[in-house]
């Protein structure tokens, strides 16, 4: 399912998408998620009348695919891990008092850059934050002291009591290199979160490199396209940068610290495999340059994505043929041995599949 996200590049996904709409084309979706399930043209050994995934999947699917093409920043966001997503986080509401989430599952993600992609992930070390926020001539200085303590949810909560009207008077003061990657509809909103933003660690992936970001990262994705794998959520938790619902206590509940680290791919037989550790996927970056033959492990669920140019997944129940923008859903998740499938392509192709991650 094609979204159209105005932060989306004009037809940014046509390639992928099938067509030209002439408007900003931000997001498409390969699962079986309520909020975007996608649309089956052929089913093998499943109920023939099935028109979407989640008619055939149930709503179990635990991957969702998508390509991504961002013109401008997205709001500054975390995601909540599997056990604070089936709890519900009843006790929070979004600034315009609605539930902070739409379903219960976690959301872990990981980005493969198509093109250079540009987000902010995690926080700069104390010393350099503390710094950042006295250079705002003062206006800062208490969230500078807590930073500095290592205090970084208090920081953000002192950063976010500065008005719209302050902020006019203080954007001016930004670090020129985040004024510069967020662009001046972004910076002339007023918004206290582009301090916040002067605080996080800035990340370019060039095509081919990819980043895993865990539930509870702090990030905002900049600009560019690329292919998201993730469990399969909509939960979404906004502290800035948005006209969409904030909820800025939740956001700090969940938030952690950790440092975000790209995920270097190991090498298998022609195949890039990028496997964050703890998530529970790892992507499959195929590309060949004349007819090719790759043999997948069995997994429970895997999603085989043609890029650019289309691909056949043999499977035990018999092929589908990818076209360019079309994907093969391959459930195995009744089987207590999955068995291994082949992608035959001359061209690149993603193949996402889900994994066991130890207690």
């Amino acid at each position: 399912m094609l979204k159209k996200y105005d932060w989306g590049t004009q037809d940014g996904l046509r390639a992928w998408a099938q067509g030209v709409t002439e408007k900003p084309q931000a997001e498409l979706w390969y699962g079986d998620h309520p909020s975007g399930d996608s649309s089956i043209l052929e089913a093998l050994g499943g109920p023939a009348n099935s028109s979407t995934l989640n008619e055939l999947t149930h709503g179990q699917a635990p991957l969702l695919l998508k390509l991504i093409s961002c013109a401008r920043a997205l709001s500054i966001q975390v995601h909540p891990n599997e056990a604070i997503a089936k709890e519900g986080l009843a006790s929070f509401k979004t600034d315009a008092g609605e539930p902070v989430l739409v379903d219960s599952s976690g959301k872990d993600e990981m980005l493969l850059a198509l093109s250079q992609f540009d987000l902010l992930a995690g926080f700069v070390d104390a010393g350099t934050g503390a710094q950042i926020l006295r250079d705002f001539g003062g206006a800062f200085d208490a969230a500078a002291d807590a930073y500095q303590a290592g205090d970084v949810p208090e920081a953000i909560r002192k950063i976010m009591q500065k008005s719209a009207l302050q902020m006019r008077r203080l954007t001016p003061l930004l670090p020129a290199q985040i004024a510069f990657d967020l662009g001046k509809e972004v910076i002339a909103s007023d918004d206290s979160a582009l301090v916040i933003a002067a605080l996080m660690q800035r990340v370019r992936l060039y095509p081919g490199e990819a980043i895993h970001v865990p539930p509870g990262t702090v990030h905002a994705y900049i600009g560019g396209t690329g292919v998201e794998l993730m469990t399969t959520s909509d939960n979404v938790i906004r502290i800035g940068l948005t006209s969409k619902p904030r909820a800025l206590e939740a956001a700090l509940s969940v938030m952690r610290l950790d440092p975000v680290q790209e995920v270097p791919p190991v090498v298998s037989e022609g195949v890039k495999v990028f496997s964050p550790q703890g998530a529970p996927f790892e992507l499959r970056d195929i590309a060949a340059t004349e007819p090719s033959s790759f043999e997948l492990p069995g997994a429970r669920y895997q999603v085989v994505l043609a890029l650019d140019g289309p691909c056949e997944v043999v499977t035990a129940h018999g092929r589908l043929v990818c076209e360019v923008g079309q994907a093969a859903v391959v459930s195995q998740v009744g089987d207590s041995a999955p068995r291994p499938i082949v992608v035959l392509t001359s061209a690149r192709a993603v193949a996402a599949s889900s994994k066991q991650v130890a207690n």
